[in-house]
């Protein structure tokens, strides 16, 4: 693999508020990537993620995007050292549930809460029948979080 194309981090932290849409957001992400598609191993336990993480990295001709979601710091962190040589064929992203305090120099993704105009373009354009006052109180009653007012 060229070298330029090798991220400096294996693992991709997604950082934002329980609820947010987080894992919904990175589904789509990764679903327009087709050739992602064969590649991705999607767990929500972190002991098998983990172990997983070892096995691909053990096994010299495999490549996978590990998506490890409600992962704690100390699990990213042993993702982080597990995968560092093996960064060129297997990447892991870690999708965390909680505002996390501590943030890392590479690159990472924060969700945060919608505006009020984002969720009304995004729910009349999901849902065009919707009647107005039932958009306007499914924006109002979500508190700008998007999945609740879908």
């Amino acid at each position: 693999m060229n070298e330029c194309n090798v991220p400096r981090e294996a693992v991709l932290p997604i950082i934002g508020s329980a609820g947010i849409g987080k894992t919904r957001f990175l589904y789509e992400a990764l679903k327009k990537v087709r050739a992602a598609l064969a590649l991705i191993l999607y767990v929500d336990n972190e002991k098998e993620a983990l172990g997983i993480a070892t096995m691909l990295a053990s096994t010299p001709r495999a490549a996978a995007i590990l998506v490890v979601d409600d992962c704690s710091l100390d699990t990213r962190y042993a993702l982080m050292q597990s995968l560092v040589g093996h960064r060129a064929r297997v990447r892991a992203i870690t999708v965390h549930h909680e505002a996390q305090t501590t943030r890392q120099a590479g690159p990472e993704i924060q969700i945060e809460k919608y505006g009020q105009d984002e969720i009304e373009r995004i729910l009349r354009a999901n849902y065009p029948g919707l009647a107005p006052e039932r958009l306007r109180a499914y924006i109002d009653l979500s508190e700008q979080y998007l999945r609740l007012a879908i």
